[in-house]
């Protein structure tokens, strides 16, 4: 059986609250997460919607990402809308191994950002390794 990302969701908004509930410093951010086999590369085009990568420099910088929450939605939403201005904004990778523990890197959307222009256009992908030198290593 696969790990999924709706799967590593839940997990990740677990982690994010034992956090918070630890006393850790959690900041407002924007996420992207993904999931990804032990050795499989994370491609930059075929792994992200086009709007993501864009969407989470935004969040970063001064312009800003609002975003309405729909009401047509049958859960119950917690507000209206939300908009993030140089918030922390993430790419989120864990690298799945069955039977493993469940390693998470959080990588700075600037960081990885300038990592691809530094070695664009040869850059399409990164693997785990190059993504452990950019961010930090969690646990779940």
């Amino acid at each position: 059986m696969s790990y999924t990302e709706k799967q590593f969701q839940s997990d990740f908004t677990k982690w994010l609250r034992a956090e918070h509930s630890a006393g850790r410093q959690i900041e407002s951010a924007a996420y992207e997460l993904k999931v990804k086999k032990h050795g499989q590369r994370l491609n930059f085009k075929s792994d992200f919607q086009p709007q993501q990568l864009p969407k989470l420099q935004e969040a970063s910088s001064k312009e800003c990402v609002s975003k309405k929450l729909s009401d047509a939605d049958p859960t119950l939403k917690p507000f209206d809308m939300f908009s993030l201005c140089r918030s922390g904004a993430y790419v989120v990778v864990l690298w799945y191994q069955p039977r493993a523990p469940k390693e998470f890197i959080m990588i700075p959307i600037d960081i990885l950002i300038a990592w691809r222009r530094l070695y664009s256009p040869e850059k399409k992908s990164i693997i785990e390794e190059e993504a452990i030198k950019l961010g930090q290593t969690y646990q779940l």
